[in-house]
């Protein structure tokens, strides 16, 4: 019983780490890309 619970709990933090990681990837591809294009014509 125990052991069932805590896959469950295990399955559920691991369903959040990754669309953390999923989210956060994404906001580090918009920075990047930002960023090339400010380098490409500078201000």
């Amino acid at each position: 019983m125990y052991c069932c619970c805590f896959y469950n709990i295990l399955k559920i933090r691991l369903l959040q780490v990754l669309i953390l990681i999923l989210s956060t990837d994404n906001m580090l591809e918009t920075d990047i890309f930002c960023y090339l294009l400010e380098k490409r014509n500078p201000r």
